[in-house]
């Protein structure tokens, strides 16, 4: 993906956050450590995930951006390095 569409899909995101923001609410992984803890299974958080309102352009932007750490739409998202054998 290009950096034009990582900036569209975080552009998305920051928009849904901030409508949220405007009516008095907010994201249920805000403030929470666990969510950029990587020590924390993603398993555990996945349900509350899947009751946030930006569920979906929050995994819109983690399939493009594709975060190096934390929890993004319930999964962890982070680039893998290849090993060398």
């Amino acid at each position: 993906m290009s950096k034009t569409d990582n900036d569209r899909a975080l552009k998305v995101l920051s928009v849904a956050i901030d409508v949220l923001s405007e009516a008095g609410e907010t994201t249920p992984c805000f403030g929470l450590i666990d969510f950029i803890d990587d020590a924390t299974p993603a398993q555990d958080l996945e349900a509350i995930c899947h009751r946030c309102p930006v569920f979906i352009q929050c995994e819109n932007y983690a399939q493009v951006a594709k975060p190096l750490g934390g929890v993004w739409a319930g999964k962890r998202w982070r680039k893998t390095r290849k090993r060398n054998h």
